[in-house]
């Protein structure tokens, strides 16, 4: 029985060890090499580290009664349905692209390895990886500016944020084409929500997020701090929301695509403008161009991944992408089960909510691997917790 312990726990050390790896990996070759070779295979390398720590988890636990189950279940579901519609896709339309499964790779490599990991894992190792990931994270974004990086004009962009775009030229300078916010917000969102002992981790991933200028997260990583000061935070992130705003959430985000669509290719898009003030050629960036190139162009699918396929290039809007390569019924089963594993705890849709606002305005599911990592492992802590507590208090 010792000896069967000592060899579980050597599995658990190796996945450890291959998870630095994969962190290291995304860290240091993003900085470094990914801008001038995003297809490259130095770019795939973190992948292979993450499915090798993967296979190590998974053989290290042989408990019957596993964390994040449901959830995983549902996603697995959501992407079995995802297969299907482009399967259909490609038999319709007579095309199929090798894209395709890289997406599905992309996309399901950081469930699967949490499903393991959590499973493997107790939270203080997870938090350790945590710390050692921002900090990784921090060395890394740092080494990728490090030619345009000084301190006042940090602080010059700091001081000229801007939800409303307009003026907001720092929107396109360097700082902003990290590969590390979104990551960043996610373990940002595992600190706050994990606070005890953790202050000054969350202090340093959102000191990260101010310098990377998103202004989605900053504007949502900004309302998280605040909120994690109030006196009764813990009570306030086990609340378990009422399940017709969890349902409404869910439909909103549904049919959120079509929404976006609309402004973007209808004077709808100006009305908004003239409304809110909001100058939609710098929201957007250059996105609104490319749905439009997709449409003028009558897009047909050819399954996941076909519309990278179409132009050699990633549709930076992933509720649009989501939509047109899966149509309708993909973005409806996509926001069903992404807001059914909330569990409705307030604390995770909050969360999610950002990450729904996030894919209607650039990517998430499909480019963030290892911000999807922590995402999970907080909903499925968050998740164990709440099964555990029934007195979680209802909104």
């Amino acid at each position: 029985m010792k000896l069967y312990s000592i060899r579980m726990r050597r599995k658990v050390l190796l996945g450890i060890t291959l998870f630095v790896c994969a962190i290291m990996s995304k860290g240091f070759v993003d900085a470094l090499f990914v801008n001038d070779n995003a297809n490259g295979v130095l770019n795939l390398l973190k992948y292979f580290f993450l499915i090798g720590a993967s296979f190590a988890f998974y053989a290290s636990n042989r408990s019957k009664k596993k964390k994040f189950s449901k959830e995983f279940r549902i996603l697995m579901c959501f992407y079995l349905f995802v297969a299907f519609i482009s399967v259909f896709s490609i038999i319709e339309s007579g095309r199929f692209t090798f894209r395709t499964i890289k997406e599905f790779c992309f996309i399901l490599t950081p469930i699967v390895f949490t499903y393991y990991a959590i499973n493997a894992l107790n939270k203080d190792e997870i938090t350790m990886m945590a710390k050692f990931s921002v900090v990784i994270y921090v060395v890394s974004y740092f080494m990728e500016i490090s030619g345009n990086f000084s301190i006042s004009m940090a602080i010059n962009a700091i001081k000229n944020f801007s939800l409303l775009g307009g003026q907001a030229s720092f929107a396109y300078d360097y700082y902003e084409t990290s590969h590390f916010p979104d990551p960043m917000m996610a373990l940002f969102c595992y600190f706050c929500y994990y606070k005890k002992n953790n202050r000054k981790w969350a202090w340093i991933s959102y000191i990260s997020i101010l310098v990377m200028n998103k202004r989605l997260i900053i504007l949502f990583a900004t309302i998280i701090l605040i909120l994690s000061y109030l006196p009764n935070w813990e009570k306030i992130t086990s609340i378990k929301v009422n399940k017709k705003i969890c349902i409404i959430c869910a439909i909103v985000f549904a049919i959120s695509p079509l929404v976006v669509i609309k402004l973007i290719t209808s004077p709808l898009g100006i009305w908004f403008s003239n409304k809110t003030g909001l100058n939609m050629a710098d929201f957007w960036m250059g996105r609104d161009n490319m749905v439009l190139y997709y449409l003028n162009n009558h897009f047909q699918s050819y399954g996941l991944g076909s519309t990278y396929d179409f132009t050699g290039s990633m549709l930076e809007i992933e509720s649009v992408k989501i939509y047109l390569e899966t149509t309708i019924v993909g973005s409806v089963l996509l926001s069903i089960s992404y807001w059914k594993i909330t569990n409705r705890n307030l604390f995770s849709m909050l969360v999610m909510l950002y990450i729904f606002l996030n894919i209607n305005t650039s990517t998430s599911l499909t480019t963030g691997a290892f911000a999807w990592i922590y995402y999970l492992f907080l909903i499925g802590g968050i998740n164990y917790e709440t099964v555990n507590n029934d007195n979680s208090p209802d909104l």
